[in-house]
């Protein structure tokens, strides 16, 4: 990956004020931040922009269906699920970090 080149993050995510925090938090850090309040737009988004990982709401609540897991299986996408209403972000970044071999 090239230094001038800020990784991509898509973070799905049903609470407004956690898909708030969890962006400004990594948009602080240098990543792009593309978000999702569900399945079936992160479903949308991986079909039209190139995406370097995935942090998902382990409780995502079920979106009429659809799951994006299988979807970013194929597609080779890393995803790092999450739970709990207040992840600790700067564990989360490392282990994206790594998943997607960015160096600082």
């Amino acid at each position: 990956m090239a230094p001038d080149t800020k990784p991509t993050i898509l973070l799905i995510e049903d609470s407004q004020q956690l898909r708030w925090t969890i962006s400004m938090h990594f948009r602080a850090l240098g990543w792009r931040v593309l978000r999702a309040r569900s399945a079936a737009p992160a479903l949308a988004v991986i079909a039209r922009r190139k995406v370097d990982a995935v942090v998902i709401d382990k409780d995502l609540p079920c979106d009429g269906g659809a799951d994006p897991l299988p979807a970013l299986k194929r597609a080779g996408i890393p995803v790092v699920a999450v739970e709990g209403p207040a992840p600790e972000l700067d564990a989360l970044e490392s282990r994206l970090r790594r998943l997607i071999g960015a160096n600082d």
